[in-house]
């Protein structure tokens, strides 16, 4: 029927001519020939011949590709600011298109794949498809039809020229963009042309250079208006093969990026969430011959020749280390590295024909590993890592901070090639691994007992996670001494995890003809390793943000016991902030190296070691759970973790003194002001906020005893207090922490203020910023500056944000449901009269500033309860 209609389009189009007529008007020039003729036209050949003319693009599209799936993505080639977009990124994830036919106008669609239905539902297969109407995109008049019929010519170019975010250069990662930032970008098609086309077997690319006006806002302020961008982009164009490889069904208790579809069921109509597994097609066509060894075709990773030369050889062993775990499933050499060539003329690193690791000369400190998925079966059919020099400043940082302590070779700015080399290989293999179909499993070195990462042979065995996967960089908990004995200081090539993934994502069950008759080998596999937590996913998602061993983090989870590993490695702090002076002086002569390291000491690393023990106050594990699997689904924190984890972080706060070291502050460019100070005034209101919040939930989780709120202030109370209730002089630190408790406690009573309005209450409905809010959302920067900088920006004091932003950014929730939020106003206001008590005592037996303060906060105190 498809191929009547379109012959019918045909003759309409341009009427039907009989025999006599054709001998008649044989002389007459074709719509084909009018549109090309005596002008410069440049062509290429492959799946459809390409005409460039007139900076425009035309498909001669063959009528057999009409509802063929394809694929059309975007890379950047050449960028005017490498803050907005990078060199060899792949913005976004490409989109899935198909062409039709109407009339005389092409269409194009998006594919939305349609829910799969059961070998005994194939009645309903149409219904579905009906539901599943590909959404037009875009539309293209037919200007001529090929001599022979077999190809419809229209102009293309606006598939590629235009300010569609789908392909433009601003991805959700694009940039170096933070959460404080938002960028508009505007697209000016004046500016904006094309450069040139190229056809292949089974792909086209066309190369253009678009451009916008960039503004910018940081906090609120306008700091770029309409700034002029330009970005040499290519876009592919890729068929995608009719015969989808088999799939196979994923799992949510292992780790693998997969596509969402929906069986549904010819018994009873109902649907159930099935997922397949995102991999390459490594299933051997003769099982017989790979039963004796014949390999399959390797995976071939391109590597960019503009690398630094000391990098090459770290980055090939990071993509080759992952034979290691295919070698297992019976593929030898799966994977190959090679050289950019410089002599096929065909080969195009932009092109995703070909999988390639790039290098990016940007200042940007990340890497990234990007797929192209066909999303009807999950077949990987190529893949980018992008590298940026940045990257390496990160990793040196890193590495003297994290474990200067214990390493004495990396104590200078010019750490050895071979203890860098490794930290870019495991970089490597982490971005490899995900563009092999493994997920970040955030938090697998919470498996390893603390004190096995100080054991020469655990860490000699296992390294220092069961994943490479893990965002665990470096052994931060090994201590000054422990490289003497020979503990290891960096994850193994691979971990144990990691050849379990690869042998259930990849090994072939070829006694299933289906991939439902895989799922009970497959399930069989995790059963087998389920006792161990060396195996366990850990899976960072929206459900899974109040568990400690799998929270988003930047310095990675290392060990069981959150506050034993965290005392380790704040304590490597505060060796290296002393000692790194005389370490790296006479290499540092600007003092540059030693600002960087002051910086990340006093506003990264210890904020995060810190931040993994505040999560144990009102934490849930949480595990994915099937049935006979030999853990709950989740389990509350103990009332024991919580109650240590609350006093280590008030000690270490109070602790911070050693921040606020002269000699340093002396000779750093930055001022650091009274960093104790600044502590104390940002991180002891969020524990209170973190606290009562949390473990609101917490306590409802935990169906049997547990740590509740009142608890938990009264705790902070006692703690705050210790000294002054004892006849002591408090310390500077506990002075602030009760000027703080205070305050907190006054506005979040059931009182009111001196204005006769009601105060907050612990039963706020909404909340809005303060300048110490703003103050802790910089200690989330590095964590959680990957999130799209488009949606971000804060506006003036107190100004509201969306409620999903603020609990990316702290944990905290924006808002609190007033339906469901416990009432604890009479502790609060139980402990204000407390308060009140202890300063009445205490004011006469303190003297000086000690004395004018308590006055003070006994004043407020006094005209708070007065105004209830």
């Amino acid at each position: 029927m498809k191929k009547i209609s379109l012959a019918v389009v045909l003759l309409a189009m341009f009427g039907g001519i009989s025999m006599a007529q054709e001998k008649e008007d044989s002389t007459r020039t074709t719509d084909y020939e009018e549109l090309f003729e005596d002008k410069p036209v440049e062509s290429s050949e492959g799946m459809m011949i390409l005409r460039k003319m007139d900076g425009k693009v035309y498909f001669e599209f063959p009528t057999e590709l009409l509802d063929k799936k394809m694929l059309l993505g975007a890379s950047v080639e050449a960028t005017s600011n490498a803050a907005d977009a990078a060199m060899g990124e792949q913005p976004d994830a490409p989109l899935p298109i198909y062409f039709t036919m109407d009339d005389s106008t092409i269409y194009l669609r998006e594919v939305k794949v349609s829910p799969v239905t059961g070998d005994s539902a194939r009645a309903i297969q149409s219904a579905l498809e009906k539901n599943n109407l590909g959404p037009i995109l875009d539309s293209f008049d037919i200007e001529a039809v090929t001599p022979d019929s077999s190809a419809l010519v229209f102009d293309a170019t606006g598939i590629f020229i235009n300010g569609r975010d789908a392909i433009d250069p601003f991805g959700p990662y694009a940039g170096v963009s933070s959460l404080f930032a938002s960028k508009k970008p505007t697209f000016k098609k004046g500016r904006s042309q094309l450069v040139d086309v190229s056809a292949f077997e089974d792909n086209i690319t066309i190369t253009s250079y678009l451009s916008y006006d960039i503004s910018s806002s940081f906090l609120g302020f306008q700091t770029e208006n309409e700034r002029p961008a330009t970005y040499r982009m290519k876009h592919t164009l890729v068929l995608l093969p009719d015969q989808t490889m088999r799939p196979r069904i994923s799992d949510p208790r292992i780790g693998i990026s997969s596509n969402e579809f929906y069986r549904i069921s010819g018994h009873d109509n109902g649907t159930e969430e099935v997922r397949y597994a995102n991999r390459w097609e490594l299933r051997p066509e003769d099982p017989e011959a790979f039963r004796e060894g014949k390999p399959v075709e390797p995976v071939v990773f391109y590597i960019d020749n503009t690398f630094p030369d000391a990098w090459v050889r770290y980055v090939e062993e990071g993509v080759e280390d992952w034979n290691k775990a295919f070698e297992q499933v019976g593929f030898k050499n799966a994977l190959v590295t090679r050289p950019f060539p410089e002599d096929d003329p065909d080969f195009d690193p932009n092109n995703i024909k070909y999988t390639t690791i790039n290098y990016v000369f940007s200042n940007n400190e990340r890497a990234k590993g990007r797929t192209w998925v066909d999303p009807r079966s999950g077949e990987i059919l190529s893949a980018s890592v992008s590298l940026y020099q940045g990257v390496l400043d990160r990793l040196r940082r890193s590495m003297f901070i994290q474990i200067g302590a214990a390493e004495k070779r990396v104590r200078t700015t010019d750490i050895p090639d071979e203890l860098l080399g490794k930290a870019i290989r495991d970089v490597t293999a982490r971005q490899v691994g995900q563009t092999l179909g493994l997920t970040r499993n955030i938090g697998a070195a919470s498996a390893i007992p603390v004190d096995s990462l100080r054991s020469p042979s655990f860490t000699r065995q296992y390294g220092i996670t069961p994943s490479i996967m893990d965002n665990v960089t470096f052994n931060y908990v090994a201590q000054p001494g422990d490289v003497e004995r020979g503990v290891k200081m960096t994850p193994n090539d691979l971990g144990v995890y990691d050849y379990y993934a690869i042998k259930w994502l990849y090994t072939p069950i070829q006694e299933a003809d289906s991939p439902e008759e895989e799922v009970p080998t497959l399930r069989k596999w995790i059963a087998d390793k389920i006792d161990d937590p060396m195996y366990r996913y850990r899976e960072y998602d929206s459900n899974s943000t109040r568990d400690p061993n799998s929270h988003r983090n930047v310095l990675g989870l290392l060990g069981s016991d959150r506050l034993q590993a965290a005392r380790y490695a704040i304590k490597n702090l505060k060796y290296v902030f002393e000692h790194m002076n005389e370490w790296v002086n006479e290499e540092d002569e600007d003092y540059r190296f030693q600002t960087e390291v002051n910086f990340s000491v006093l506003n990264i690393e210890f904020y995060w070691y810190w931040r993994h023990v505040l999560t144990n106050i009102g934490g849930i594990y949480q595990h994915r759970k099937y049935e006979g699997d030999p853990f709950p689904a989740f389990e509350v924190v103990s009332e024991a973790k919580q109650r240590r984890s609350l006093t280590f972080l008030l000690e270490s706060l109070e602790a911070t003194s050693w921040m606020n070291n002269e000699r340093i502050n002396r000779e750093m460019n930055n001022i650091n002001g009274d960093v104790q100070n600044r502590k104390i005034a940002v991180l002891f209101p969020y524990i209170l906020r973190w606290g009562v919040d949390r473990i609101e939930v917490s306590q409802q989780k935990a169906y049997g005893a547990t740590y509740t709120q009142q608890e938990f202030l009264n705790d902070v109370f006692d703690y705050v207090w210790e000294s002054t209730m004892a006849g002591s002089i408090p310390t500077r630190a506990e002075r602030m922490m009760q000027t703080l408790l205070t305050d907190y406690l006054i506005d979040n009573s059931p009182i009111r203020d001196g204005t006769g309005e009601e105060g907050s209450g612990a039963s706020a409905s909404a909340y809005t910023w303060t300048d110490n809010d703003r103050a802790l959302l910089q200690y989330g920067l590095p964590d959680l500056s990957s999130h799209n900088n488009r949606i971000f920006a804060l506006y003036g004091d107190g100004a509201a944000m969306s409620q999903l932003t603020i609990e990316r950014l702290t944990g905290l929730p924006a808002r609190a449901n007033s339906e469901s939020t416990a009432d604890i106003s009479d502790t609060m206001y139980t402990l204000l009269k407390k308060s009140k008590k202890v300063l009445e005592t205490a004011v006469d037996e303190q003297e000086g500033d000690v004395k004018e303060q308590y006055e003070y906060l006994l004043l407020k105190l006094t005209k708070a309860l007065e105004a209830d």
